[in-house]
């Protein structure tokens, strides 16, 4: 069974060049919710070496509480700090002669394009600006699906590490059983999620087909679970 597995990196955790030989999709962080030009360029450089997929993981301009919460900000500057933010990346890749190939977004970001339709038109325009052939990592709820482009292809997101409601959103973070920590536990979601099928904390069990399947960095024993997950799967 083939798996694209993706991981959230270069957000100021130590492990990074261990986790990039056990995953085939990278996001990096790009001074939105953490990072900068170095920090960037160090992952490109690591990603390159194991033939990882490189993406930007912008996120709003919010390093005080880590890109998480939605925050109040013109249309106007939300689009300049995203697009500064991606280019961060692009630039990195060729200056370092490899592809870039997706964008995924962060936090509160990510999240609030599931029902924000002006925050979907804006991302959208931020997309067409770049002008590029791109794969958009994108939860299933989200409306940004809505906004088509021949240069422009979604990719269903699902998590391995994090516990669904029966609405498909996540649960929040801030509930005691938000993460998956058992690399076991992981593992049998992802296998769930490859054969198009979600099980939420209620048991239920939802048809959903998915593209690509995140594992977070910064989850307790993230190292331990991403080895073991690498191990029995096959990561395309």
């Amino acid at each position: 069974m083939v798996i694209d597995i993706n991981c959230d990196l270069a957000e100021g955790g130590n492990q990074d060049a261990e986790i990039m030989p056990h995953i085939s999709s990278c996001n990096i962080a790009c001074g939105g919710h953490f990072g900068n030009m170095s920090t960037v360029e160090k992952a490109v450089q690591f990603a390159k070496k194991n033939k990882v997929k490189i993406g930007a993981h912008p996120s709003y301009p919010d390093f005080k509480n880590f890109g998480r919460r939605k925050i109040n900000i013109s249309s106007q500057k939300l689009k300049d700090s995203l697009k500064e933010q991606i280019q961060f990346v692009i630039n990195s890749c060729q200056k370092n002669n490899v592809n870039f190939h997706h964008i995924k977004a962060h936090g509160a970001l990510y999240n609030a394009m599931e029902n924000d339709e002006k925050l979907c038109q804006i991302f959208f325009e931020v997309l067409q600006e770049i002008n590029k052939k791109i794969v958009v990592f994108v939860s299933p709820k989200s409306k940004l699906r809505a906004y088509k482009s021949p240069l422009i292809k979604y990719w269903i997101e699902g998590f391995g590490d994090r516990t669904y409601q029966d609405d498909l959103s996540l649960t929040l973070r801030s509930e005691n059983d938000a993460l998956l920590t058992k690399p076991e536990d992981v593992l049998n979601q992802i296998l769930a999620q490859k054969r198009a099928c979600i099980i939420t904390q209620n048991d239920l069990k939802i048809a959903q087909n998915f593209d690509t399947i995140c594992l977070h960095s910064d989850t307790p024993n993230a190292l331990e679970i991403i080895k073991y997950i690498s191990s029995n799967l096959k990561i395309n």
